[in-house]
């Protein structure tokens, strides 16, 4: 894949993702959240993501297991900061870190089902 089909998989990852975020949401707190607040949430993670992997790629710190691995570290508990700390139950409390932590870890079964089945659109090799 080139870098442009890279980025273009990356923008619509963060839409699928969203949505799978605000349906995670509702399953684990029954609370609806929007779309667009999904949407930000998941953009931020993506950029704190982003973030690390560059970091650690331009100080040729660590090896591509070790990169992804701090990424995606970084990435569940951003988002779980995040949804914590900006969603709230009726009453106004907010979920706190570890519901969104919770949050975060249900998301897996739903999108991983999704991942498999879009893999096959992609031929890495190429």
């Amino acid at each position: 894949m080139t870098a442009i089909q890279y980025l273009l998989a990356i923008v619509a990852a963060t839409f699928v993702h969203a949505a799978f975020l605000g349906f995670a949401i509702k399953l684990m707190v029954e609370i609806k959240v929007g779309y667009g607040h999904a949407w930000r949430i998941v953009a931020a993670e993506y950029v704190a993501a982003g973030a690390v992997i560059l970091l650690i790629h331009l100080g040729n710190l660590a090896g591509q297991t070790a990169m992804i691995s701090l990424a995606a570290i970084v990435l569940v508990f951003v988002g779980a900061t995040i949804i914590g700390r900006t969603v709230a139950f009726a009453n106004n409390d907010r979920l706190g870190i570890g519901n969104g932590v919770l949050i975060q870890f249900m998301q897996v079964p739903l999108i991983l089902p999704f991942i498999i089945i879009s893999s096959f659109l992609f031929d890495a090799g190429k």
